[in-house]
């Protein structure tokens, strides 16, 4: 059951990417959404990527590590476009990183307070 969420989080993710809500925002919300909502979406939905992966690669177990190689690869992509290398992205910006945080908070507490307690709810119904 973890793991069909976990997949429909990620699509969940890609369909807003493909939707684009921020078309029918203006103003300030629509600059805001167009500046940062990847910035939060993606590592979010990266997160539960590796939740996926983790049963076949322990390297990725738990919420840490989960977030330690996310923010880690972020933060790494920011700093290449500080130095001119357009690797996903062309623009560096330091709030970006607030953000990757808070996409990675979010998906932890979205992780361990929902997730993993419907985990436990279906063992203990079992």
């Amino acid at each position: 059951m973890r793991r069909v969420l976990c997949i429909l989080i990620v699509l969940l993710v890609a369909l807003l990417h493909i939707i684009g809500p921020g078309k029918w925002f203006h103003g300030s919300y629509r600059d805001l959404y167009y500046s940062y909502f990847s910035d939060v979406a993606i590592p979010f939905a990266f997160y539960f990527l590796l939740s996926i992966a983790e049963r076949n690669w322990p390297l990725v177990s738990g919420w840490k590590m989960k977030a330690t190689l996310i923010l880690g690869g972020c933060v790494l992509a920011e700093s290449l476009q500080y130095f001119h290398v357009h690797f996903l992205g062309t623009v560096f910006d330091p709030l970006d990183v607030i953000a990757y945080i808070i996409g990675i908070a979010a998906a932890i507490v979205v992780d361990e307070l929902l997730l993993q307690r419907l985990k436990k709810s279906a063992h203990a119904n079992a």
